[in-house]
């Protein structure tokens, strides 16, 4: 599994009890373009970034009493993430 892979299945794990993956998918590909990745990689660089740029998306697709809990759920993610110890380039492990 390569590390893009490793962290879309995390954000499937953290937003499963909110959205469908298709709704996660639609809403991060869409911040990605618009991030300019046109490779449409997700990367532990750019995730919160690209999680921030995502919620416009994700909030049409999410029911507004969890939309709260969601947020909280990607900003702990995106902390925890940035927490992770680098590799030996520099980059998150994952």
């Amino acid at each position: 599994m390569t590390a893009s892979e490793a962290l879309w299945k995390d954000l499937f794990a953290v937003t499963q009890p909110y959205l469908s993956d298709a709704s996660v998918r639609a809403a991060v590909g869409t911040a990605l373009e618009r991030s300019g990745d046109s490779g449409r990689t997700l990367t532990s660089e750019n995730l919160p970034e690209v999680v921030a740029e995502a919620m416009v998306g994700l909030r049409l697709f999410c029911a507004p009493e969890k939309f709260g809990d969601l947020m909280m759920d990607l900003t702990e993610y995106c902390e925890r993430l940035s927490q992770e110890p680098a590799d030996s380039d520099g980059k998150s492990a994952r």
